[in-house]
């Protein structure tokens, strides 16, 4: 007899357990592929012009000091990656906090780049489910199901989710926000208003114009009480201001900083910004960087979201027009036009869009063909989008064939000049990083810095990256008896700068520089990324990845020629441990110069010309000014006149508006004894620097000196009307009183001039003088009493404080002084007299 078995009976429980289990199954797969599409293909070889911020800002805190002093981006962002960084440092760091800081703040950063990219994946990822969660709430599984798709395919955001930028976590918290506004409107739970105000307040910390989600929220507590003075606002406002100021708090603490950056960003991206297309700017979003980023399909569902069936909005709805519309005004208004603003909409995008979809409650064989039609285009636009970041760049390309191929160059010639460049280690590279460097570490660190860089023996050769202007003179025409040779890059793209091509050189027609060096280049090779003239881009972003068209593109990045140029100057290549002994041994010969330690300065700035760095081309302008400026005052305080000339005028080479190395190259004339060369630089300086008291004294000396009087008192007066405390200008108004014979106005110029320097014994010599002058014996020696305890071995004044006493009757005061004179100067031309005078010989 067989035996009857019964299935067992499954309860509510049990089939909510396995829906949950297949929803969280569903969603994982989502996520994965979002993941997939988003992860840091790019090579960390190539940067985004954005990226150097998630870099050094966050490195800047390892020395204590929170304040990023660069306000362009809040700093909650900064401060998460730079403990990540910190983190990864004490996994795999082999050397001090102080060394790996500094081999990657100048010198090379791609584990960096690679981490913080990963970052921006993973929120970015993140976000995708934040968005299919908010529409689950709103439109039940299937609607989170093609909301999680569609954020998932987006090319929006999978354009931008590998790179190391403040956008994409940004993104996550502006997601996060508006699905705790649907919850409020659902739920009204009071823990509700905290957490979106939460979010609110990391949002805006990460990314300033993120403040706007904002008012979705707002919006929220809104629908449930229509009343600003309902708690929930006040909880929404309250949780958002602390966690902005806890998570972004230099805002607040240097606002004065905070509001100079925040204000030149708003002018330039709202007002000035000189990519802004020919129509406007709402038209060029819609036309352009919604219709790529979304798709045809998924702009137009986002139309009908936002239009269809108004009158059906339900509360939750309205949530997200409220975090659509001041998002998209901002947008519409500012003259920026950059793809990447549009992240913020994302979300709001995803949902406005699911919702046309499900108000027109198509039948489930028609909603599946329509889920296909949405998510098509951009499925295929991400997918290439990934093929082609994970494929290879030229710049990368062309930088592996230069080291392949031109191990020597050491001359980079960019055309044109732009962001776009190939990325090697050069000068200028280590002088940007050096002035954030400074504001966030002494000194000291920063010179501690450059020694170990300099110790280091297997880092690789450095590169001068120049425009043409700057090798314009050292050109030569044909490849015959040259000195040196300079690599040329020569980028094409359509989102570059358009350079038209030069006619032949031989019609000797004006040519502009970058023309004339592509005239005369030998071209070797090129790296092309495919057919780009037929592909649409992101015109104003340096994204170089394609928008459209993707199968005429290979590579992303622009096209490359590269080439060699002739040039009449030759050609040292730079090894980086010799470049970092430099920078650093004028740090150390500043210190030096601080010191008043002159020989030693001379000494570490005279080694420099030893090492093989051309300092007149690898030094920056500052360097270099400091270089010979500092230089010549060590020449100058040691007498050596001539060499101090020979540095001050290279400094007025490299800074002729500067009035400062006029001054100085002045006071060398003038000791050397060239009145007229001195006169002559210093009313330069003048004509450069109206307001320069300094330049006034000196030009009255050098006048003065000449014998020309009535110059030198209009000098030293206007020395004095523009530094009324000028003591030393009002001692030459006395000296030309005192050669004119007018000594009442001596008397009164020298006693204003004690006025400001009672110290000083020239000063009371030259009152004494004026005294006698006027037969006033008493005066003069009270003059001449101040002078000796001034300066008790001043000889001269000693003899004539003697002499007054003998006159006056004070022998006894006389005999004193003499002896001092004796003691002081035993060999005075006058000793032997005095000596028989006091019976002494």
């Amino acid at each position: 007899m067989s035996e009857v078995v019964t299935q067992p009976t499954l309860t509510n429980a049990d089939l909510e357990n396995q829906a949950a289990c297949h929803r969280g199954l569903l969603l994982s797969a989502i996520l994965l592929m979002a993941l997939i599409l988003r992860w840091p293909f790019p090579e960390p070889s190539w940067i985004h012009v954005d990226e150097w911020v998630l870099i050094v800002l966050p490195l800047g805190f390892w020395g204590g000091d929170l304040n990023p002093h660069f306000f362009n981006y809040p700093t909650f962002h900064l401060y998460v990656v730079s403990g990540l960084y910190y983190l990864y440092f004490l996994l795999v760091g082999d050397s001090s906090a102080a060394n790996f800081l500094a081999y990657r703040y100048f010198v090379e950063d791609h584990d960096l780049i690679a981490i913080a990219r990963g970052v921006g994946s993973l929120f970015s990822t993140a976000t995708v489910a934040v968005c299919a969660l908010t529409a689950r709430r709103l439109y039940g599984e299937v609607g989170g199901v093609v909301t999680g798709i569609f954020a998932t395919v987006m090319l929006l955001p999978v354009r931008f989710a590998h790179l190391a930028i403040t956008d994409n976590p940004a993104l996550l918290w502006i997601a996060l926000a508006i699905l705790w506004a649907v919850r409020i409107v659902q739920d009204v739970r009071r823990s509700d208003y905290l957490v979106a105000g939460i979010f609110v307040g990391l949002a805006t910390a990460t990314k300033f114009p993120s403040v706007l989600v904002a008012v979705p929220v707002v919006v929220a507590a809104l629908l449930v009480k229509p009343s600003l003075r309902q708690r929930g606002i006040w909880k929404i406002s309250a949780a958002a201001l602390a966690t902005f100021f806890f998570t972004a708090p230099y805002v607040l603490l240097d606002w004065q900083t905070a509001w100079t950056f925040v204000e030149e960003m708003g002018k330039f991206h709202l007002f000035v910004n000189e990519a802004s297309p020919d129509e406007p700017s709402w038209l060029y979003h819609i036309r352009h960087n919604l219709r790529h980023g979304l798709g045809l399909a998924g702009l137009l569902f986002v139309v009908g979201g936002l239009f269809w069936r108004i009158n059906r909005f339900r509360r939750e709805e309205i949530v997200l027009v409220a975090a659509f519309v001041p998002f998209f005004i901002l947008l519409a208004s500012a003259e920026s036009v950059f793809m990447r603003y549009l992240l913020p909409l994302v979300p709001a995008l995803a949902l406005i869009a699911v919702r046309f979809l499900f108000v027109l409650q198509l039948k489930p064989s028609l909603l599946i063909l329509v889920c296909i039609a949405l998510i098509a285009e951009p499925a295929y636009s991400s997918w290439q989008t990934r093929v082609l970041l994970s494929s290879g760049d030229t710049r990368t390309q062309a930088m592996t064939w230069l080291r392949k191929n031109a191990p020597e160059a050491s001359y980079l010639i960019n055309l044109p000049s732009s962001f776009s460049n190939v990325q090697v280690l050069e000068p200028g590279y280590v002088y940007v990083r050096q002035k954030h460097f400074i504001k966030s570490f002494p000194v000291d660190a920063l010179m501690d810095a450059y020694a170990w860089l300099a110790k280091q023996p297997n880092l690789e050769s450095m590169y001068l990256s120049l425009n043409a202007e700057a090798v314009t003179e050292d050109l030569a025409s044909d490849w015959e008896n040259v000195q040196g040779k300079a690599m040329v890059l020569d980028y094409r793209h359509p989102i570059l700068p358009t350079v038209a091509l030069a006619r032949p050189f031989q019609t000797r027609a004006p040519l502009d520089d970058d023309a004339r060096v592509r005239e005369l280049s030998r071209w070797i090779t090129r790296f092309s990324p495919g057919r780009i003239e037929e592909t649409p881009f992101d015109a104003v972003d340096w994204h170089f990845v394609p928008l459209g068209n993707f199968q005429a593109s290979d590579y992303t990045g622009p096209e490359i020629r590269v080439g060699e140029i002739p040039l009449r100057r030759t050609v040292v290549k730079i090894r980086q441990d010799h470049f970092f002994q430099a920078v650093h041994g004028i740090l150390q010969a500043n210190v030096a110069m601080q010191q008043q330690e002159w020989e030693r300065a001379i000494g570490i700035y005279e080694s420099l010309q030893q090492l093989s760095v051309p300092l007149d081309e690898a030094l920056n302008m500052d360097y270099l000014y400091d270089y010979y400026f500092n230089l010549g005052l060590a020449h100058h305080h040691l007498g050596r006149f001539s060499d101090a000339v020979n540095c001050w005028e290279e400094n007025v080479a490299l800074r002729p508006e500067v009035a400062k190395p006029y001054n100085n190259l002045g006071a060398a004339y003038f000791r050397l004894g060239n009145l007229p060369r001195a006169v002559e630089v210093w009313e330069r300086a003048i004509a450069l620097d109206p307001d320069y008291p300094e330049v006034y004294f000196n030009l009255g000396n050098a006048l003065f000196a000449q014998q020309s009087y009535a110059r030198a008192a209009l000098s030293w007066k206007k020395a004095i009307d523009l530094k009324p405390d000028y003591g030393d200008a009002y001692y030459g108004l006395g000296n030309i009183s005192y050669q004119l014979g007018q000594w009442d106005k001596a008397i009164s110029a020298y006693t204003t001039a004690r006025q400001f320097s009672p110290e000083d014994a020239n000063i009371h010599f030259n009152m004494a003088q004026v005294h006698l002058r006027r037969d006033d014996a008493e005066a003069a020696v009270r003059s001449f009493e101040r002078v000796a305890q001034l300066k008790p071995d001043d000889a001269e004044a000693l003899v004539y404080l003697g002499r007054l006493y003998a006159e006056l009757g004070r022998s006894s005061d006389a005999r004193r002084v003499f002896r001092q004179l004796l003691e002081v100067s035993p060999n005075h031309p006058q000793a032997g007299e005095i000596r028989r005078a006091l019976g002494d010989g």
